[in-house]
């Protein structure tokens, strides 16, 4: 109670309008104001508001390096709050968080406030015994415990949060062994704390590289040499923050001789059908994922049907390339993708509830309840309020679908959840709640095994770990040449990269591979494996 009215408190000062009605108004009018439905309703958001960005600073804390100390002085801040209390962009003040005695916001003062007020939720939790697995992991972290053993092995350590990788590492003052395993270019986890550049800077540590993989052969391990090529000389590398601040350090793998694997442009998709062998789908995200279903169904219809989707490769590539943005253009055929339902493949949702079949289900719920914000035929928009079980980020705050997309794309990682669900609704365009439900009906609801499957969908965060024999990879952004346009050529480069020439004369650099087609404007771009 005593935490809940410290709140209450300081939203009254702080923020008077929300107690005392208009300014602009007097007397009993602005009390009455006060006092009305509305704007209890509005002060309900506030309260809940700042309730939900205190245990955003708290979460944040705990999956941090910090000390008590830095905690304390307010040096953590979170980023959708910041983004959320900014006058030019923010939805504070439609929501009541207008200060009107200081002339405008106090940014740095409610952000503080939120910062200190989790900094005593701290102080509370561990006053009344109250534990979390971050709350533990962060005490341990916080006192220096222990581990009572010799050596402690660590695997997928790219996906530690800071106050994990602090903690384990400082072992080593007990006369601890300690080795971090981890591949920092699969880092998944950066929702939850997770960053690779927590164990790629651990103070004298020694690095050493295990490039060498015994699950596929020299042909399929070129192929991923072109990935680490393009991150190695993307942003997520070469800007002047990773320079500062180490993600991850370049490297080229190696396949076992005695693996087999062929790396094919044929579309291998129809190979359950054809073939009788299973396909597994593999993309980045899950709306790729939702798009390729949709693909293999269509297809599913006569060829040459109207609104039939280009399978795989097939076809022209610009429209290939470009179907993913621009699908909400093309005309889908209801009439025949329902009259081929008995045709399609028994499709499987690989993954872990926070990553499969699970995910998808709220997914839908999300996509059902985000399509409520997109634009009419006219494209006037409407500025409604989300639910909040869905978006609690966005509870109480009426936006509208280009807000929401701006605070998305703008937020990183804080609020990278909503991503797919805002991808689905930027594909399919008016016909999202359609392709939703036929998704949910043929994939969702059905439950396929894998086992019985002819088709298995998998988004490289859920394949970790897993083998196939046939995999198609959906064309969803593992690697865009076009961001490599502009690579300078006086740049080192890796000492295993070496330059060739393409046919246009511009100067490329690649490992094992040599591009054959540099024009960035032309629809095609095509590499040769050597």
């Amino acid at each position: 109670k005593e935490f809940e009215l410290s709140i209450q408190n300081f939203l009254r000062d702080a923020y008077k309008c929300l107690w005392e009605g208009n300014n602009e108004r007097q007397g009993h009018n602005r009390r009455r104001d006060a006092n009305s439905e509305s704007m209890k309703t509005k002060k309900e958001k506030c309260f809940n508001k700042a309730v939900f960005f205190i245990y955003k600073f708290f979460e944040k804390f705990c999956r941090s390096a910090e000390t008590l100390n830095d905690f304390r002085d307010g040096k953590l801040t979170f980023y959708p709050a910041k983004m959320f209390h900014n006058k030019k962009d923010g939805d504070a003040e439609a929501m009541g968080f207008l200060n009107i005695d200081y002339g405008g916001y106090n940014i740095d003062k409610t952000l503080g406030f939120y910062s200190a007020k989790a900094y005593d939720l701290w102080l509370l939790l561990s006053e009344k015994g109250i534990f979390s697995f971050d709350i533990l992991s962060k005490k341990a972290q916080l006192a220096g415990h222990e581990v009572n053993c010799s050596v402690i092995l660590v695997d997928e350590s790219q996906d530690l949060d800071g106050a994990q990788t602090n903690w384990i590492s400082k072992q080593i003052r007990f006369r601890t062994d300690v080795f971090f395993v981890g591949d920092a270019a699969q880092q998944i986890y950066g929702f939850r704390g997770g960053n690779s550049e927590h164990f790629m800077n651990i103070p004298d540590a020694i690095d050493l590289k295990l490039t060498n993989s015994f699950r596929f052969g020299n042909e399929i391990a070129r192929v991923a040499n072109v990935v680490l090529f393009g991150k190695e000389f993307s942003p997520q590398t070469t800007s002047e923050t990773r320079r500062k601040k180490r993600q991850w350090i370049p490297y080229r793998v190696s396949g076992a001789s005695s693996a087999t694997g062929v790396i094919t442009k044929e579309c291998i998709l129809d190979y359950w059908k054809t073939k009788g062998e299973k396909v597994t789908v593999l993309a980045r995200h899950n709306a790729a994922l939702l798009l390729q279903a949709m693909r293999i169904f269509t297809q599913q219809i006569a060829e040459g049907s109207k609104g039939t989707i280009p399978l795989g490769n097939e076809g022209n590539s610009e429209s290939e390339g470009e179907s993913v943005g621009e699908y909400s253009k093309l005309n889908m055929n209801w009439h025949a993708i329902e009259a081929n339902r008995e045709n399609f493949p028994k499709m499987h949702i690989n993954g872990g509830s926070n990553s499969g079949w699970k995910k998808f289900i709220v997914v839908v719920k999300q996509v059902k309840e985000l399509y409520r914000l997109y634009p009419g035929p006219d494209g006037l928009e409407t500025a409604l309020e989300l639910d909040v079980k869905l978006f609690p980020e966005w509870a109480g705050i009426a936006i509208t679908w280009s807000k929401f997309e701006a605070d998305v794309s703008n937020a990183d990682e804080d609020l990278g959840e909503y991503a797919v669900a805002m991808q689905v609704v930027q594909i399919f365009g008016a016909e999202t709640l359609k392709v939703i439900e036929l998704f949910d009906d043929e994939v969702l609801k059905k439950k396929h095994s894998a086992e019985k499957a002819d088709i298995i969908m998998s988004t490289a965060h859920s394949a970790k770990g897993m083998e196939w024999d046939n995999v198609y990879i959906c064309d969803d952004s593992f690697l865009d040449m076009k961001k490599f346009r502009d690579l300078p050529t006086n740049q080192p480069y890796h000492s295993q990269l070496s330059p060739s020439q393409s046919s246009n004369g511009e100067n490329a650099y690649c490992t094992n591979a040599q591009l054959i087609s540099t024009n960035w404007a032309a629809t095609e771009s095509a590499w040769q494996f050597n």
